[in-house]
């Protein structure tokens, strides 16, 4: 977003942690780089608040967006000292913010205005206090998709299919909120059931160990693999048949809005925004949370009929498309930051 706003002609400040990926990204890409190193008390700092109020002013700054709690919190409070004109919080999160005073306060005399990237979203932010946030501050306009990244044929190959097996991939942090436990008692269940299948979960994160051990204590090493961080998704999905996706919240699906442009229908958990992104039996199915044999039912149907698994992805690659060009989001969001 920032390089498509360089390109119409805007000057941009990627004010950023000095050592962090997005630095790295942003300078690699020729943007201006600030280094700002952010913590959640930050804001109880007065002399770091005061030091990014002079970054603002210096820099001449007229609308910021703030990004993380931590930056909206510390970053807020500068910017309203600095008088920035628009000071917009993007929440990316579906999870409630918590209501206490200071919460209120910024969202009330310090925001001017609230991007949430989904309706589950913004359904988030007033959940704990249906007054803490004006509603008639936060708009709703999803994260778009660099569908070219997403063209093309296989380049690497994780895993060659054998015979009438149905290959289920999972791409995401092997975090608690991620949920990739679940797909273990997946595994174990169409085990049970004598369906054929093997299961691809890639990414890195403090899951792994658990994983590992409960795979080993199931006997699923010959069905289950774990391949650690994945560079380029598209290949990763591309070596599947079905996406599985057992979140407990998103705040937008990039995974399941990338894995439906390379094809794959989806089974995911009817929750947050999930709905947003898969259209439910005609791009995949949701289930209840943590519903074991629901969800091996719809993994049962897909392999049962793979003509309609093939229906299931085209029609996902065709929504996604309509939907989440990031070229017509980033229209919508640079009229958004500029009206």
């Amino acid at each position: 977003m920032a390089l498509y706003l360089k390109a119409k002609g805007h000057t941009i400040v990627m004010m950023v942690h000095p050592f962090g990926e997005l630095s790295k990204r942003s300078l690699n890409s020729g943007l201006h780089v600030v280094p700002v190193a952010l913590s959640n008390s930050s804001f109880l700092n007065p002399f770091k608040v005061k030091k990014v109020q002079g970054l603002f002013e210096d820099h001449k700054i007229d609308r910021v967006i703030l990004n993380l709690p931590r930056d909206m919190k510390c970053g807020g409070l500068a910017a309203k000292r600095a008088k920035v004109k628009e000071i917009i919080y993007r929440r990316g999160s579906a999870v409630p913010i918590r209501n206490d005073f200071i919460n209120s306060y910024l969202f009330r005399r310090v925001l001017t205005k609230i991007l949430a990237n989904s309706p589950a979203t913004k359904d988030s932010l007033v959940q704990n206090n249906p007054k803490l946030v004006p509603h008639e501050k936060i708009t709703v306009i999803p994260n778009g998709i660099d569908l070219d990244l997403f063209e093309g044929n296989l380049s690497t190959s994780y895993y060659t299919k054998k015979g009438e097996e149905i290959v289920l991939c999972n791409l995401g942090r092997l975090e608690r909120q991620k949920n990739q436990l679940f797909l273990v008692e997946v595994a174990r269940e169409l085990k049970k059931r004598n369906i054929p299948f093997y299961m691809l979960i890639g990414g890195e994160g403090s899951l792994e160990e658990a994983l590992l051990e409960r795979i080993q204590l199931y006997n699923l090493s010959d069905v289950i693999e774990l391949v650690g961080f994945v560079e380029h998704p598209k290949d990763f999905y591309l070596n599947g048949d079905v996406f599985v996706f057992p979140s407990l919240w998103e705040g937008f699906g990039y995974a399941l809005a990338e894995a439906a442009l390379c094809g794959l229908p989806i089974v995911g958990f009817d929750t947050s925004s999930n709905s947003q992104v898969v259209k439910k039996e005609l791009t995949g199915f949701l289930t209840p949370t943590d519903d074991v044999a629901a969800f091996c039912d719809a993994i049962a149907f897909l392999y049962s009929n793979p003509d309609k698994r093939i229906e299931m992805g085209k029609a996902g690659y065709h929504f996604i498309r309509d939907n989440f060009d990031h070229h017509h989001i980033f229209e919508r969001l640079e009229n958004y930051i500029l009206q």
